[in-house]
């Protein structure tokens, strides 16, 4: 019996039509196909796991699907202690409570108010138990603690609205993997037929080549994630090299990594001699 690893990096993926295709072919094969989360959004596992019960809920799998998160995969870790700055505040549990029906779990929220102005935020499932808290501070979100069956298992900071990092977090609330999230300058260059029917009606030519073809430039700010290591100390220069680090922790004797068609490029270059299928 073989083994199968998919690595999910967003819940656009997990929708695809490609990855149910293949997750079912591999599984009516009898092979065991773990899909592991790796989102850096942790409360993007729980919305994961709910999808996944969508996307195949007409699908007899068995005991050959597992799936798995990457807090599942630090539980035992070692980690070091959270700084006094870096542990969530619940002092706004404290302040008025008022409760609604949350329409995406199925449980409810909890708002916590104190002079007219919401100070923190508690969702729970069906059974009342912590799925997600925030904290705000002027109406921006300062703070998220992410819990898995009551296990806290992350932390999530934000900057203006923006996330800013992600804490990692073994079973016993020690930090394992910090993931920082960073802005770069990414430049593209379009170069086509002065006849291509794409239009770029807010580009203006760069350049005219005298052999008929146009050519266009543009740049974008894009977030990139470094990640330390709290355990060995060992700064990663990007996601990706993190990934590739995750996914050679599976046995590689037979084991087929499947991995997004979009994270393809960047994963690669981390693991230039594996064999990476797509989807």
């Amino acid at each position: 019996m073989g083994q199968a690893v998919f690595l999910v990096t967003s819940l656009a993926g997990l929708r695809k039509t490609t990855f149910r295709n293949k997750v079912t072919a591999l599984v009516s094969e009898g092979e065991d196909v773990t899909i592991l989360f790796a989102m850096v959004r942790f409360d993007e596992f729980e919305q994961a796991r709910r999808q996944l019960a969508i996307t195949f809920k007409h699908h007899e799998l068995g005991n050959h699907l597992h799936v798995q998160s990457l807090a599942d995969l630090v539980k035992t870790s070692t980690g070091v202690a959270l700084t006094p700055a870096e542990t969530f505040n619940q002092d706004f549990l404290a302040f008025e409570q008022k409760t609604f029906d949350d329409a995406e779990f199925g449980g409810t929220v909890d708002r916590y108010v104190k002079d007219g102005e919401i100070f923190g935020e508690v969702i729970k499932d069906t059974d009342g138990i912590p799925l997600k808290m925030t904290q705000f501070d002027h109406n921006e979100i300062v703070q998220s603690a992410i819990f898995e069956k009551g296990q806290l298992i992350g932390l999530m900071d934000f900057e203006q609205g923006h996330l800013s990092q992600s804490l990692l977090l073994n079973s016993q609330g020690e930090l394992v993997y910090r993931f920082i999230r960073h802005m770069r300058t990414v430049n593209w260059l379009y170069s086509m037929g002065k006849t291509s029917k794409l239009n770029f009606s807010n580009q203006v030519p760069d350049e005219d080549s005298p052999n008929n073809r146009v050519v266009y430039r543009a740049s974008e700010k894009k977030p990139f994630y470094e990640v330390v290591d709290h355990v060995s100390y060992h700064r990663l220069g990007d996601l990706y090299e993190f990934y590739a680090m995750v996914l050679r922790s599976f046995d590689q004797s037979g084991c087929q990594l499947f991995v997004d068609l979009d994270d393809n490029p960047d994963l690669v270059t981390h693991m230039p001699q594996q064999l990476i299928f797509n989807y």
